[in-house]
């Protein structure tokens, strides 16, 4: 928010409305860009983050060297086609080499659990029906 008031109470109220970032008039630029900066810099961390967690809590699951290559593999397809608008579970599977049944009772076999139930690392929408 950029704002020419500038009084302790008007920031308050500017950041309780929803304002993720408050500056007063005149608009120091040194501090707008760094603002900026940091604020990528903190969501490329979390992205960091959360993607090691999540394939660490997916690895953590598989107990046999073969299961362990193919959540490597599994993991890799999804990570590198997340961006992908055309990415869905046909053609994960197609990749995998494995039709969407033999795919579901793979991850059921290693995780314990149906697809749906699955959260974490894996999208549950590309396995949505």
């Amino acid at each position: 928010m950029l704002t020419a008031r500038t009084a302790e109470a008007a920031q308050l109220e500017g950041l309780d409305a929803g304002a993720d970032y408050y500056f007063a008039k005149p608009l120091n630029m040194d501090r707008l860009l760094l603002t900026i900066r940091n604020r990528f810099d903190q969501d490329r961390k979390l992205k960091e983050r959360y993607s090691r967690d999540s394939q660490a809590e997916a690895m953590e699951l598989v107990h046999s060297e073969k299961d362990r290559e193919f959540m490597k593999r599994l993991l890799a397809t999804i990570d590198s086609q997340l961006s992908n608008p055309d990415f869905d579970i046909d053609w994960l599977c197609q990749e995998m080499g494995m039709s969407r049944t033999k795919l579901y009772q793979k991850i059921k076999g290693i995780s314990q659990q149906s697809i749906g139930d699955i959260q974490g690392p894996m999208p549950a929408t590309l396995f949505a029906t």
